[in-house]
């Protein structure tokens, strides 16, 4: 892999991250789930990546759509 195709995978690897983790832990029904099968130890570890879950969403959508246009506007027309 190299390092001009990590520049642009990498964005919307921090995007999914945060989307998993704001989807997972602000979905009632899986932490339901969670609760009743995960110590309350790790679940506390688990809810505490929310806010870091926040901010990858936020900056991984704009990082993503800065590489979108960016990758557009150097295409030839």
């Amino acid at each position: 892999m190299t390092p001009e195709s990590l520049d642009y995978f990498f964005p919307f690897l921090v995007l999914f991250y945060g989307f998993t983790m704001v989807f997972s832990l602000s979905n009632p029904y899986l932490m339901k789930i969670a609760e009743e099968r995960i110590s309350s130890e790790i679940l506390l570890r688990f809810k505490a990546h929310l806010g870091l879950g926040w901010i990858c969403l936020v900056i991984g959508f704009f990082w993503s759509l800065q590489s979108l246009l960016f990758l557009a506007n150097a295409l030839p027309y």
